[in-house]
């Protein structure tokens, strides 16, 4: 008798008990949607849905019980499937969670420019991992006019792929980083003593440092002025009603909104008059937190602005400055133009400028942030881009991407 026939019964028993854990994980979510169903009919009977109308109670916990059963198959026969059919796990972060999942260390690496053909070979990794769809578009070009001796460095897990660059765009230094998450709990802000208005001010590294991100950038700075529209962990926070020039402050700047699918929506400056207005906004659409700068610079792919007036952030001038935009669902590019510490007399870039060099990437969102000194971007342990004046400035927030693998699962 061979040695391979011997081994058939072992592995027989191993399937059939794999399967047969997988019948009573279905089994017991099963149980757990009815248990659900009497609890609401019988407990709870007026608690079906939020306004939002796909999500609340009932909505969070199937959500959860999908999650879950899916994981527990994909623990059980992933060993036993090809790649092309591996159950792909689903992790989240919770919102209240005030940290994320640690990075892994091993994820983060370094790639010089003179090897960049390699950076094709993470890409692919990401696409094994389906954390990119196979004919999704990547930003990132081999062919790109890189600008000084630098490296490009990157982290990859199955939940976040992110990759930072510097090219010249339009005779502009640009600092590039590339983010495409699995979940939109990954996309996620933290602000100083994880309070409203604490009145705390830190750094964009420690905040990074604080929350376990994978990457950290600067966000509006909030508690630096009363301008616009704040919203955080779902609440309508700051609604000023102070005079700015001829406008009220809250409506003197556009306003973006991330959902929690990480979607951004907008308020355009001059078109809501009351808080309560905002909030139920807020409420109807599943916002988790704002960001008030602006302005908005790409709509539905194209230029959104045709006047670049605007009451802060030097429009005309030639200055440092930073913005967030989303490529497709889950997929963003943060960029920032600043000067290059060796070379001061290089131009940056006035606010229309700048819009145009965001739209050169495709996006078919952007939004401008507060640039300057405030302008930064944190990644494994370090600020990878020069920050005006050569020093991180302190500041109340920081919008960041994190992992959602859970560490005690690696």
């Amino acid at each position: 008798m061979k040695k391979d026939d011997l081994m058939q019964p072992s592995r027989k028993m191993t399937i059939a008990g794999h399967v047969l854990s997988i019948a009573g994980s279905l089994a017991c979510a099963f149980f757990m949607i009815l248990l659900l169903g009497w609890v609401i009919l019988n407990v709870h009977p007026d608690i079906y849905m939020s306004s939002a109308g796909d999500s609340g109670l009932i909505g969070n916990i199937l959500a959860s019980i999908t999650k879950k059963t899916s994981n527990m198959k994909g623990d059980v026969m992933n060993d036993y499937l090809s790649d092309a059919d591996i159950i792909k796990k689903i992790y989240t972060i919770p919102e209240d969670a005030t940290v994320a999942p640690a990075p892994d260390a091993s994820c983060y690496g370094k790639i010089s420019y003179d090897e960049v053909d390699k950076v094709l070979d993470i890409i692919e990794q990401a696409r094994r991992y389906r954390l990119l769809d196979e004919d999704e578009r990547v930003v990132f070009s081999t062919d790109a006019d890189f600008y000084l001796n630098g490296e490009i460095e990157y982290y990859l897990d199955e939940t976040i792929f992110v990759l930072c660059w510097k090219e010249w765009i339009n005779q502009c230094p640009v600092n590039i980083s590339e983010v495409r998450i699995a979940d939109g709990s990954q996309f996620r802000r933290k602000i100083t003593g994880d309070t409203y208005g604490s009145g705390i001010q830190s750094y964009c590294s420690s905040l990074s440092n604080q929350a376990n991100a994978v990457v950290g950038f600067n966000a509006d700075f909030y508690a630096f002025r009363n301008l616009g529209i704040t919203c955080y962990n779902r609440t309508v926070y700051r609604f000023g009603e102070s005079n700015y020039g001829a406008n009220k402050a809250y409506n003197c700047v556009d306003t973006l909104f991330i959902d929690s699918n990480g979607d951004f929506k907008y308020f355009e400056r001059g078109t809501v008059s009351t808080k309560e207005e905002v909030q139920k906004f807020v409420d109807d659409n599943d916002i988790l937190f704002s960001m008030a700068f602006g302005p908005i610079l790409i709509k539905d792919g194209e230029l959104y602005n045709s006047n670049y007036a605007y009451p802060i952030g030097e429009s005309f001038d030639q200055y440092s400055r930073a913005g967030i935009g989303m490529v497709s669902e889950h997929h963003y590019l943060y960029m920032n133009v600043q000067n290059i510490a060796s070379r001061a007399d290089i131009p940056r870039a006035t606010l229309k400028g700048f819009a145009e060099i965001m739209y050169s990437k495709g996006l078919v969102e952007a939004y401008n942030l507060d640039g300057g000194q405030t302008g930064e971007v944190y990644i494994n342990g370090h600020t990878f881009n020069h920050v005006d004046w050569g020093n991180e400035r302190a500041v109340s927030d920081i919008f960041y991407f994190a992992t959602a693998i859970p560490e005690d699962e690696r």
